[in-house]
């Protein structure tokens, strides 16, 4: 007569809760883009003039502060209304997740890769307002988040699909008449990079604990931003001895 060992108990599964911070950075972003639109609308639209982005002005003239201040400026209230509305739903969910520093940085990136795009590819004299491309960035960000951590998130397979349609609306939207389909290719591109970098990298800080904490971005993130930073450099570099 054999007798079975007596079985070991497994302890369940535990679930794990995520850091989650609050949206302030987007908030941020909300209020000054309102009010810089408040502004050019009162100054008669003189904030456009000498923000707006323009490729030959920045490409031959020297005017690179169009890069950045082009993402704080809209041609109307439909334009800012849509593109702030936008801001609010993919912000707040990125620095949920991200936390602030790292959308802002992402944020940062997209625009600047949006712009940069559209100097040396679209029209040289044509004039691009918006934040649409920063926009995209995040929303590229997002997309590479919830494509990593697909198998362990929960409701991370319905997020996967809902940014994926909007990203695939959002970049052929680009190609109607008066969208920059340049602007919102490059942003998407660029934040998706950034967000590959910053990418959230989880660690249990004790057994006892019942929540997650993110690491500190390592030496190879810190790099992969540097690369970034230099191949936008570069970009604009190559366009200017061209």
């Amino acid at each position: 007569m054999s007798v079975s060992p007596p079985l070991t108990p497994v302890a369940p599964a535990r679930r794990l809760a995520l850091p989650s911070f609050a949206p302030r950075v987007t908030y941020v972003l909300i209020a000054v883009n309102a009010l810089v639109f408040v502004v050019d609308l009162l100054s008669n639209n003189l904030l456009t003039m000498y923000g707006a982005l323009v490729p030959v002005l920045v490409s031959s003239h020297g005017q690179w502060w169009r890069i950045i201040t082009v993402g704080f400026l809209h041609a109307d209230i439909l334009h800012i209304t849509m593109n702030l509305y936008a801001l609010y739903g993919v912000g707040r969910l990125m620095e949920r997740f991200f936390g602030p520093w790292r959308l802002l940085a992402a944020y940062a990136l997209s625009l600047s890769g949006s712009s940069i795009l559209v100097t040396l590819l679209a029209p040289p004299e044509r004039v691009t307002v918006g934040a649409s491309g920063a926009i995209m960035g995040v929303l590229g960000a997002l997309l590479v988040y919830f494509w990593k951590y697909r198998q362990l998130l929960v409701g991370a397979q319905g997020f996967l699909g809902r940014l994926g349609r909007m990203a695939v609306i959002n970049i052929g939207v680009g190609l109607l008449p008066g969208i920059s389909w340049w602007g919102h290719l490059g942003g998407f591109l660029a934040g998706a990079g950034a967000g590959a970098v910053l990418l959230p990298k989880y660690e249990h800080p004790d057994w006892a604990a019942d929540h997650l904490e993110i690491r500190e971005l390592d030496g190879r993130s810190r790099s992969g931003l540097a690369a970034i930073i230099a191949a936008e450099a570069l970009l604009l570099a190559f366009w200017r001895l061209r």
